[in-house]
Parts: structure tokens; C-alpha cells; sequence
């Protein structure tokens, strides 16, 4: 038991989960000129039932849909580069995008709308995901989805459990999607087909005492062990492939870093193989690149957590043949890495005067940057499908939110999820859905 504790309070020091006490400080860069002005007008209606207040929820949603895309600001006043105008006749709702000083105006129409402002609210990010792609050529990130933890505190138990959570990338439609009744960390989702909606994820459940990596259905209840590798597992991270999981494994008295064969539709396939191992040292948190050849992940085999890359060994290397390259040289530990859809970035968590901030290491021009300030400790970043957002929990103590920031404004925008700690965010690997689909 002593040495199962030992080898974890180090897990969780990679990781980077920490706690002080403190404010959240909001720092303004001035990175507007770098976005497109639009203008939004108010929801015109002709002859539709939905009241006043609903259109203003409709258009409510639109608007920060378009000012947290990471392309396009709205403007409060004055006429921007695209002008765009929402209305809705009887029940069906359409948008036309025009161009500041043209006559051609281009409509998107044909959604129906419900009078559930949950339904609707999906369909709001449709459009705006349409918009953006008719604007730009490529898909907007307001279909998207988040995974998480909320951390509460069993009435019935006087236990803190903690149970995986979905909600819609801005923090509305929360519903939970574990009943384990215990503890459960570190959830991501499992990379759809090409043109598919994510169906899987991954977790790491204490409900039995030693942490498993659990395979569960986001489309139904159903549910069960990755692997039957003996010893703790921990920290699962599937390729964009989905034909590879690796985690941590101290099955072999190390917790070192594994690869498992894997299928969407069979699960696991074979055993796991051991990749990475230094002795005496831990491991933790791995990545993988978009190709899937390399991954990312944290170890302190040199004294203090760092981020190494390794390049993926075939099965029967030995293991002096294994080489890693150090990421990061600026900053002197570096938890909690994650690839970026693009592969040119990796975000990771690092400590700064003493907090823990979110970083960039940018592959294109080899350095790394601080991306957020301010007192409290963030971690657990998690990159967008458009490269272009991170989302990450902040810690204090007995507290923890979620935060969305784009890399262009790098402003924080603290995601509305209620009462309960906020962990381990997985930001759904998808483009956005066509409209009215």
C-alpha cells in the first residue's frame, strides 16, 4: 500500500494536479485587428409563434458563438466585414451572410426550430459552424462537445465521487454520463471514423480500489475493462487512428508507458507492449501525435517532470535502442502535454513563479510561449478540433473550473457549469456537423 501511494502522490505530480488559493486574473491582449468584424442583427420574426424573449436567447447563442470562434468578432457598433441577419418565419429559422459594400447576399435556411431551447441551442451552433465554414472553408467548433469530470460530494456517503460529464463546447446541455458511483479521472473520447459522430471514450475508474481504464458507449449505458493487464492503469490517450491506446502501467514495478492494439469495434486487441521504461523514474500523461508515430509524454528520469518525444519502437526493440528527444527548454518541468489536431503544437502545463500556467510548444518555430496568466494553477489543457482553442481546469482549493481560451485573443472565458470541481476536460475530436443534421 505504501508503495502504491508513493508511485501515485508522483503520477499526480506529472500530471500537474496541485492547489492554492486565489483569483482568477483575466489579462486583455489586443489581438482584435487579427479578427474579422462582423455585425449581427437582432432575430427578425414573421409570423412566428416564439416569443421576444426566445428570439434573444436564439440570437444570444449566435453571438457568442461568433465572438468565441477564434475568427470573427461581432461588433457593438458600426458596420463590419460580413454582415449577418437571422429571422425566423413561422418556425423555421434562416440566415443571410452579405458582404459590407456588395448587394449579393447568400441564405442558409430550412431549420426548424422546436420551442426547446436545449434542442434549439444545437441548432444555433449548426449555423454558426455553417457560417464559419462559408466564411472561411473550414468547419467552426460550436458543434463540438467537451468531456469532464464533476467532482461533488456524495449526500448519502459524505464522499467526494466524481463521475464523467458531456456537455456542449460552451458549457450548456451538461448531463452525466457515468454512474460508478465512485471516483473516476482523465476521460477522453475515442476518434470517430472519417464523417462519424464519436460513439466511445476512455476513463480511469477507482471504484474497485486500484484504477482501471474503462471503454464505454456515449450512445448507451454499456461498458468494460480496456485490458486485463494486471497492476494500476492510468492515463489513457488513443491515437487519431483509433488503432492504438497508449497509457501507464506499473504492472512491472515501474509505472512505465504502454501501447495497446486497439479497434473501435472489438476494443482491445491482444496485449499491451511496454514502450518506454527508466529506472527509477515514473511516467505519466502521454500524447500521441496526428500521424500516430510518436508520442508525447512525461517522465522524471532526469529528477524533475519533463516532456520528452519518442518516436514509436516496433515490438521487439530493445530497450537501450529506445531514444527520446526533450521537448521543452525554456520552462523547467512541463505536465500534461497535448498534441494539436495539426501537429504543429503542443500545449502543456508548466510552472511559472511558482503556478502553473498553460504553454505552447509551436514545431514551426521551435520555442515554446506562455499562453495564460494570473494566480490560480491550470492544467489538464485540451486542444479543439481547429487547433486554435484550448480548453483546461483551473485549481484552487476545493475548487476547479473550466476555461476556454483561443490562442489569437488569449482570453480566458470561464465556462458556466455549476455547482461541483471541474476536471480533466477532452475536447471532442470531430468537425462540426452539417447543417441540419
Amino acid at each position: 500500500m505504501k508503495r502504491m501511494r508513493f508511485v501515485f502522490g508522483v503520477l499526480l505530480s506529472l500530471v500537474g494536479c496541485v492547489s492554492i488559493s486565489c483569483e482568477e486574473i483575466v489579462v486583455q491582449v489586443d489581438s482584435e485587428v487579427q479578427l474579422v468584424p462582423v455585425t449581427l442583427d437582432g432575430v427578425k420574426s414573421e409570423s412566428s409563434s416564439f416569443d421576444r424573449n426566445y428570439l434573444a436567447s436564439l440570437e444570444a447563442i449566435l453571438r457568442y458563438d461568433f465572438s468565441h470562434n477564434g475568427s470573427t468578432r461581432v461588433l457593438e457598433a458600426g458596420e463590419g466585414t460580413y454582415i449577418l441577419s437571422p429571422g425566423v418565419n413561422g418556425d423555421q429559422f434562416a440566415i443571410t451572410i452579405r458582404e459590407k459594400g456588395q448587394s449579393q447576399v447568400q441564405e442558409m435556411g430550412g431549420i426548424a426550430l422546436s420551442g426547446d431551447l436545449a434542442v434549439d441551442r444545437k441548432a444555433m451552433h449548426r449555423v454558426a459552424d455553417s457560417v464559419h465554414k462559408a466564411l472561411f472553408g473550414v468547419d467552426g467548433i460550436a458543434g463540438t462537445h467537451l468531456l469532464y469530470t464533476r467532482k461533488v460530494m456524495d449526500p448519502n456517503t459524505q464522499k467526494h465521487v466524481a463521475e464523467v460529464w458531456e456537455a456542449d463546447y460552451d458549457g450548456a446541455n451538461a448531463h452525466q454520463v457515468t454512474h460508478e458511483g465512485a471516483y473516476v479521472v482523465t476521460p477522453t473520447y475515442v476518434p470517430p471514423s472519417p464523417g462519424k459522430k464519436v460513439q466511445q471514450f476512455l476513463y480511469v475508474t477507482y471504484k474497485s480500489g486500484q484504477p482501471r481504464i474503462i471503454l464505454a458507449s456515449l450512445r448507451d449505458s454499456s461498458s468494460g475493462k480496456l485490458t486485463s493487464l494486471r497492476g494500476n492503469q492510468l492515463l489513457p490517450s488513443v491515437n487519431r487512428q483509433s488503432d492504438a491506446v497508449a497509457f501507464i502501467s506499473d504492472v512491472t514495478g515501474n509505472p512505465d508507458l504502454f501501447l495497446q492494439p486497439f479497434d473501435r469495434v472489438q476494443g482491445a486487441l491482444g496485449k499491451p507492449r511496454q514502450i518506454f521504461t527508466a529506472k527509477g523514474a515514473t511516467q505519466g500523461s502521454p500524447t500521441f501525435s496526428p500521424n500516430g508515430q510518436q508520442v508525447a509524454f512525461v517522465s522524471n528520469k532526469a529528477g524533475s517532470a519533463k516532456i520528452y518525444l519518442l518516436n514509436i519502437p516496433e515490438a521487439g526493440t530493445r530497450r537501450k535502442d529506445v531514444k527520446t528527444s526533450l521537448l521543452h527548454k525554456k520552462t523547467r518541468n512541463g505536465t500534461a502535454p497535448v498534441w494539436s489536431p495539426d501537429g504543429t503544437k503542443i500545449a502543456f502545463s508548466s510552472r511559472v513563479d511558482g503556478v502553473r500556467q498553460i504553454w505552447v510548444f509551436d514545431f514551426t518555430q521551435g520555442e515554446e510561449w506562455q499562453l495564460t496568466k494570473g494566480p490560480k494553477h491550470k492544467e489538464n489543457p485540451s486542444w479543439a478540433p481547429n487547433s486554435k482553442h484550448l480548453v483546461y481546469n483551473t485549481v484552487e482549493t476545493n475548487s476547479a473550473d473550466l476555461y476556454v481560451i483561443d490562442v489569437v485573443r488569449k482570453q480566458p472565458v470561464k465556462l458556466k457549469m455549476g455547482a461541483g470541481e471541474f476536471h480533466y476536460p477532452s475536447w471532442e475530436p470531430r468537425t462540426a456537423m452539417a447543417l441540419g443534421e
